[in-house]
């Protein structure tokens, strides 16, 4: 043993072991500290916490990202099935009765706020997908609903409606 590099039991650290011991004083003892409890380290090592995740190391572990871009901050959370839903009505609704075809004027803009708002990171961006559908019904009915105006004007500029 000699020699060699041992581990003290207690305090776990790692030093040559060698023969050379000088003899004890009493100021040696007055200065040495009484060793734990075996009951004591127990205790203590039940009652650690996990280590905390280090804030600055991030950027490699998606998960790691993830749980950081959650806690961070607060984002608004998003409208994309109300959104898609007034496409379809803005759509569908104005052959059905006429007032319902603004729903897809709202859809139009709430959806053009609504990506704006996730682009920048404002807003949750899972709901893209459905917003951007929203969005893009809105246009369609909107372009529907000025054709049609357009339609009855000329119908009722050239007489054919009376």
């Amino acid at each position: 043993m000699i020699g060699t590099q041992v581990r003290c039991p207690n305090c776990q650290t790692i030093f040559l072991a060698s023969n050379s011991e000088r003899p004890r004083t009493e100021v040696d003892d007055a200065f040495r500290e009484p060793a734990p409890s075996p009951f004591e380290s127990r205790e203590r090592s039940s009652r650690r916490l996990p280590p905390r995740p280090v804030l600055h190391d991030f950027e490699d572990d998606v998960e790691d990202e993830r749980f950081f871009e959650r806690r961070r901050s607060y984002k608004a959370p998003h409208r994309g099935g109300m959104i898609l839903t007034f496409g379809i009505i803005g759509i569908v609704g104005p052959w059905l009765c006429t007032p319902l075809c603004f729903f897809s004027i709202a859809a139009w803009i709430m959806g053009h706020i609504d990506l704006k708002e996730i682009k920048e990171g404002r807003m949750d961006p899972q709901g893209e997908g459905l917003t951007r559908a929203g969005w893009v019904l809105g246009i369609i009915g909107t372009l529907l609903i000025i054709a049609g105006v357009v339609a009855c004007m000329v119908l009722v500029g050239t007489g054919a409606l009376k």
